[in-house]
């Protein structure tokens, strides 16, 4: 699953130590995978469960079972779903570019997400 998150920030003040912790937290998602599981009449409430640590994170979904039979097949049989979460930046005043000079924040994220992820994300099965 593919999330794109896009910021307007020029990376002056304190702007830039929100888009560096942003960045950390989104890279985060790299290490949940979700899946889901019908729903049973134990849990009708439909809440998500969480396993796992910090470092690796699975997220088990229970749904209604007329969504449950849209799924694909793999699905069903209980594949995961990986998250690739991308993250974009553009600065949006004069001080984004002066900032620009100062720092490689938003040239990292940046490219890092446009090159690396997607072409591993387009090449995945």
């Amino acid at each position: 699953m593919l999330i794109s998150f896009e910021y307007l920030l020029t990376c002056n003040a304190d702007e830039l130590g929100m888009l560096e912790d942003s960045v950390e937290a989104i890279h985060a998602l790299e290490n949940v995978q979700v899946r889901f599981v019908p729903a049973t009449t134990m849990n009708t409430l439909l809440l998500p469960r969480f396993f796992g640590t910090r470092f690796y994170c699975k997220v088990v979904i229970p749904l209604p079972a007329h969504m449950f039979a849209r799924l694909p097949q793999e699905l069903k049989d209980g594949a995961s779903i990986r998250i690739v979460p991308v993250v974009f930046n553009i600065g949006i005043d004069h001080r984004a570019s002066i900032a620009r000079v100062f720092t490689l924040v938003i040239e990292k994220a940046n490219s890092t997400n446009l090159f690396f992820k997607m072409f591993f994300f387009f090449i995945q099965d």
